[in-house]
């Protein structure tokens, strides 16, 4: 057979050819992918931008917030915005004093000054060291005496408990291992405070039982505690719970629970101490007034009809989510008849006289 040199001509361009339009679709391809991948990166960092922002708009606006506490508790401007740069801790620190010192008579606002300025630093280093201490001078020793002296003898009490307290706030509570350790180390705490009730019943003390930190180290682990039924974490260092977003009414729901947990192991060991009582109510209104308003905001912005309940009954909760907003009309209370009008709740799941909080009642 005679051998086609221009079949095989054409039969290896044929096979270039081919070769040259494959590349040229794989460099395509390429270009297209390429172009996809930085519109995929360009389309995220948008998004990542917008919701940096987003959590920028909403720190400012809870600065904001407490500011105006801080203020309407009788502290001048220019302080309570040098008390908010020191962090959310050290306001909520501010706003529990001011709140108790305002129910107790106290001039509390007095006990926190702006630091008076002297002369001008001329090192740099000098500039460095005092660009990071606090702008705020406060009379703790005052502070102290406002809230009483605790009782000498539950000083021990107090610095085990406040040990155990600190184990806990140390514990990964997104695990079932942290979770069961954390109610451990409670049962020791209760051990403790059966035994400061009993000192106080023994006494019939009016001294103060438990201090400060002790009072402030149980909230924090109360509240770590119950966020972490909603998957939730708490940083105590500047008092910021993780994995927050979009989920506010059920954080402040972990605080209604977590006061309800403190008011048990008070209970429970017969214990009554003012400033922690006051503590938890703090704790428990300002988690009812922060839901309330996030109430209203989902009344003004949620697309989700509101739930129409006729009667609220024992079977309600099992219908409901954490969160929803339900309507239930207001009857004549002669008649039984509809007036017309609707009373908005929240539904929280506290089982308990929170269980649904009361936005306003309307049409």
């Amino acid at each position: 057979m005679a051998f086609n040199v221009t079949s095989f001509l054409g039969g290896a361009a044929g096979a270039g050819s081919q070769f040259l339009d494959d590349k040229a679709d794989a460099k395509e391809r390429d270009r297209l992918t390429e172009q996809q991948q930085q519109w995929q990166i360009a389309t995220e960092g948008r998004a990542d931008a917008r919701a940096r922002k987003l959590r920028r708009e909403e720190r400012a606006r809870e600065i904001e917030q407490y500011v105006g506490s801080m203020v309407a508790l009788g502290m001048d401007l220019e302080t309570a915005q040098a008390q908010a740069k020191n962090g959310v801790g050290a306001v909520k620190v501010a706003i529990a004093d001011l709140t108790y010192g305002r129910e107790n008579g106290v001039d509390t606002a007095g006990f926190y000054k702006l630091k008076a300025e002297g002369n001008v630093p001329i090192t740099e280093g000098e500039i460095s060291e005092i660009s990071q201490q606090p702008s705020v001078v406060i009379d703790t020793e005052a502070i102290k005496s406002m809230y009483g002296v605790t009782d000498s003898d539950v000083g021990t009490h107090n610095e085990a408990i406040l040990k155990l307290t600190n184990q806990q706030l140390a514990l990964d509570l997104s695990t079932d291992k942290g979770k069961a350790s954390f109610d451990s180390l409670e049962v020791r705490k209760n051990a403790f405070l059966k035994d400061i009730g009993t000192i106080a019943t023994r006494k019939d003390t009016s001294t103060r039982l438990f201090s400060t930190s002790t009072v402030r180290g149980n909230i924090d682990a109360a509240r770590s505690r119950a966020l972490s039924t909603y998957e939730m974490t708490l940083n105590i260092e500047d008092n910021v719970i993780g994995n927050l977003q979009g989920r506010g009414v059920q954080a402040n729901i972990a605080n209604l629970d977590a006061a309800k947990f403190l008011r048990g192991s008070l209970s429970t060991s017969k214990l009554e101490d003012e400033f922690m009582n006051q503590s938890i109510v703090m704790l428990e209104s300002q988690a009812v007034a922060n839901i309330k308003n996030l109430g209203y905001e989902k009344l003004r912005t949620d697309t989700t009809p509101i739930v129409p309940i006729e009667n609220i009954t024992s079977e309600t909760d099992r219908t409901l989510a954490v969160g929803e907003v339900i309507k239930v009309p207001v009857k004549d209370p002669k008649t039984g008849a509809a007036t017309g009008t609707f009373t908005y709740s929240i539904y929280t799941g506290t089982k308990d006289a929170n269980n649904y909080i009361i936005l306003y009642t309307g049409e």
